[in-house]
């Protein structure tokens, strides 16, 4: 199961007031149409319960994807002064930029609910938080795509790879910050926290290539029937599948090894997130170690297999290695409570399912080698040590941006006109006096009337998703 990510939250901004355009007048008013919409649908957000969080990530995600084109033709024209093969003149006012987000991947002070909201004075700074909270959004909704009785893997894997795409082109393209830029210790701003979070999305999605050929965790979960396995076993995976399936594990444990490392290193990050990395990479090791154990016991090598399952167990956490005796007290109730192991936010799913079918397995084989085989359990330091290398099967598409995921250039052409005295305050700045960091979001309207409006010019965002 996918990181359950915090969506970030922002201030109103009026691009009006720290940019002018000769060019393209109404743009300003329209990227600050977008992103009132935005802040509006993060707000809202916050506020629902969680268990209506799943229905709203849609429209969280097509409000970011309304607003992304604008920001990316913002930050092009300022760079570059063209956008789609159009001359688009975009200067600065005197009045300092100052973007303000509410980050969620680090610690919250001492007396704090949340950490305190981040002024950023750079566009830049802007455009690594949209494509940042759009990320969230896709793997939340991998995770709700995958929670479905019957989970459409493919979906689940493209959300979770089109995550970790917008990681990899914040941290190659974006980050770090041209200057000046904060001198924080938000992880948000480090291009090895984005580094990170695409491996651990790509691990993820490593693993769920193999969901389908692994019936063991569904037979063992909490609601299963215990006569399932002694009614229709499931047949053991050929030698050559076997093998394919532990190697794809190893790749899996490698890409969340690497992410939970670099976590770790940064200043204050948020603890569940490094522990889940961790978590998610000892369940993949202990699963390579599973399927190896398989293919042993589908030859009748059942002291290997069991020596395979001691090595799985070596992989989780201490708290994992139980004897023969508290196995089989685990077996007693396994489809009622996990005694082994608590999910949480710092729990990997993948490892508290490992957990209940390794118990499993274990007493299986062990019952099986005592009274028929009486082979000797293998030692399980050679087996670790003579692991299969990885195996990639998913790769991260680049980030494709449609010809720099900026606007068109027929709708540039619409935003020409001039921006009416009437349409100047559908930004929503001022009159609005934004809330403390006490992580409560303020009931005024502010940039929010903007969403009930139609852009200038004529044109309505779509849908589209920009990766």
């Amino acid at each position: 199961m996918p990181f359950n990510f915090t969506l970030p939250t922002t201030s109103t901004f009026s691009f009006a007031q720290h940019f002018t355009s000769s060019t393209h007048p109404s743009l300003l008013l329209a990227a600050t149409t977008h992103r009132s919409v935005v802040r509006d649908a993060l707000k809202k957000h916050k506020r629902l319960a969680p268990a209506s969080h799943p229905a709203h990530l849609p429209t969280v995600l097509d409000a970011l994807n309304e607003y992304l084109p604008y920001v990316l033709t913002l930050r092009s024209a300022l760079s570059s002064g063209t956008v789609s093969g159009v001359p688009v003149a975009l200067t600065t006012t005197s009045t300092p930029l100052s973007f303000e987000w509410r980050p969620t991947l680090s610690s919250p002070s001492p007396g704090r609910p949340e950490p305190a909201r981040l002024k950023l004075s750079h566009l830049d700074a802007e455009v690594l938080f949209v494509l940042t909270t759009t990320a969230y959004v896709y793997t939340l909704l991998s995770t709700t795509a995958l929670s479905a009785s019957q989970p459409n893997y493919q979906i689940v894997t493209k959300h979770l790879l089109t995550a970790a795409s917008f990681h990899k082109h914040i941290s190659t393209t974006i980050l770090p910050l041209p200057p000046p830029s904060p001198k924080t210790s938000t992880p948000e701003l480090h291009p090895q926290t984005h580094t990170a979070l695409s491996s651990l999305a790509l691990s993820s999605a490593t693993l769920l290539a193999i969901a389908k050929d692994d019936p063991y965790p569904s037979l063992t979960k909490p609601s299963a029937n215990p006569t399932d396995y002694l009614i229709a076993a499931p047949p053991p995976p050929p030698h050559v599948r076997a093998l394919l399936l532990a190697r794809l594990c190893i790749a899996a444990s490698a890409h969340a090894a690497t992410a939970a490392a670099s976590l770790s290193s940064l200043q204050k990050p948020l603890p569940a997130l490094p522990a889940y990395a961790t978590s998610l990479s000892r369940a993949a090791k202990a699963r390579a170690c599973r399927f190896l154990g398989l293919d042993a016991e589908r030859t009748g090598e059942v002291g290997t297999a069991l020596g395979y399952l001691s090595a799985a167990r070596t992989c989780l956490p201490s708290s994992s290695s139980t004897s023969s005796s508290s196995s089989s007290k685990l077996l007693t109730k396994p489809l009622r409570k996990d005694s082994t192991a608590s999910s949480g936010p710092a729990t990997a799913r993948e490892e508290v399912e490992e957990r209940r079918v390794l118990a499993f397995l274990e007493q299986k084989w062990s019952k099986t080698n005592d009274t028929v085989f009486n082979q000797r359990v293998a030692e399980r330091e050679p087996l670790l040590a003579g692991l299969p290398g990885g195996r990639e099967v998913c790769v991260v598409p680049k980030w494709d941006t449609l010809g720099g995921g900026v606007l068109a250039g027929e709708v540039l052409g619409e935003l020409k006109g001039m921006a009416t005295e009437d349409g100047e305050g559908i930004g929503g700045v001022g009159g609005e006096e934004e809330e403390e960091d006490s992580g409560e979001e303020s009931d005024g309207d502010g940039g929010g009337g903007a969403g009930k409006g139609k852009v200038p010019g004529g044109w309505e965002g779509g849908g589209n998703v920009y990766y």
